[in-house]
């Protein structure tokens, strides 16, 4: 999996580790950590699913995948800046869709039932805090298998963007058209990530016009990505497999 250095402290020791990418083992490295034998096989979760579909029946331009992160807004200086890029970062979301006429939809990060869906500190659950800046009719997904869902809506997606989730990361790793929309006051959430899949909200316009070129960049390739998508996916199953 993928461990992030501003959010991952502890060092750990590992016989075999399974990176999504090379990147991860100079990452780990730097941070600390003792691999005796790394893998960079990409994400087992995704390309189980990514395997399984049929077809590419896209449903939306855009989709938004929920960071939802509010439970320690009173103690964490993480949270408390996550969770206002979180709301900047919907607000430009919310106008850029009405401006653009974009067709659009949110997945959540949790399911109603677990314990992240509410957040005392905020005073509000997920649905609410989207409901306040998307409206009442616009359309929230239910995430009821956590994973699944979010791999199988980004392949109904031309274009999927979120905050920091690393299903964007996975996204992209199978050949999607995925973004991170850095709206934090810095690169130190992001710098782990790939840098052709994050974009800095300190030029908006430049942020409005990458959404609008990988929009239509999969509405023309879309039959192509979702090839790519499934030979990437039988490549890391293959690979795990071997190990």
């Amino acid at each position: 999996g993928m461990r992030l250095r501003w959010y991952e402290k502890m060092k750990c020791n590992h016989d075999i580790y399974l990176a999504f990418t090379n990147n991860e083992e100079k990452i780990l490295k730097k941070s600390g950590w003792q691999i005796r034998e790394i893998h960079s096989i990409g994400s087992v979760s995704a390309a189980r699913i990514f395997i399984s579909l049929k077809e590419r029946n896209l449903k939306r331009d855009l989709l938004i995948v929920s960071s939802w992160w509010s439970s320690d807004l009173d103690k964490d200086v993480n949270c408390i800046n996550h969770y206002n890029a979180m709301k900047k970062m919907n607000i430009f979301l919310n106008d850029l869709i009405i401006k653009n006429n974009y067709s659009a939809e949110i997945i959540l990060r949790n399911n109603r039932k677990s314990d992240d869906f509410y957040s005392k500190e905020a005073g509000l659950n997920e649905e609410e805090f989207y409901r306040k800046i998307y409206g009442d009719n616009f359309s929230i997904i239910e995430n009821k298998t956590y994973r699944k869902d979010v791999y199988e809506e980004i392949n109904s997606s031309d274009l999927s963007v979120s905050l920091l989730t690393t299903s964007i990361l996975e996204g992209h790793i199978y050949g999607h058209n995925c973004l991170y929309l850095n709206f934090f006051n810095s690169n130190y959430y992001h710098e782990d990530f790939p840098k052709e899949i994050v974009i800095s909200s300190k030029n908006k316009l430049l942020m409005e016009l990458k959404i609008q070129e990988k929009i239509k960049d999969s509405k023309k390739r879309r039959a192509e990505i979702f090839s790519i998508s499934k030979e990437k996916a039988f490549h890391t199953i293959d690979n795990f497999k071997k190990i």
